[in-house]
């Protein structure tokens, strides 16, 4: 297989994946809005900064969930959280690795 072939490979294969991951971003981040709301009673913007705040891992502290359901679910979320997260930057190290492997051959 010639290397432009390869590379055309690895770029179909990595944009599938990458569809993918952004996929389920969209549906961790709609699920996690839903279920604070839901949970702590939280208003559509602050259940949306929680989310983001906890998803980048920043966490700011000045809003957190009080309520034990809400606690227990916030644990969940953040461990599926940082494992997408992981998936995703591993997914661009691992293109940026293949791009780097077939312009030195």
């Amino acid at each position: 297989m010639s290397g432009s072939k390869r590379i055309n490979n690895t770029i179909k294969s990595t944009r599938k994946t990458f569809q993918v991951i952004v996929g389920l971003v969209i549906l961790l981040v709609a699920v996690g809005v839903l279920a604070f709301q839901q949970i702590e009673g939280w208003h559509l913007i602050d259940s949306l900064y929680f989310v983001s705040a906890t998803l980048t891992t920043i966490g700011y502290g000045d809003v957190a969930p009080v309520t034990t359901l809400g606690k227990l679910f916030a644990i969940v979320y953040m461990w599926i959280g940082v494992t997408l997260a992981a998936a995703a930057i591993g997914l661009v190290g691992s293109v940026l690795l293949h791009k780097k492997n077939d312009l030195n051959n």
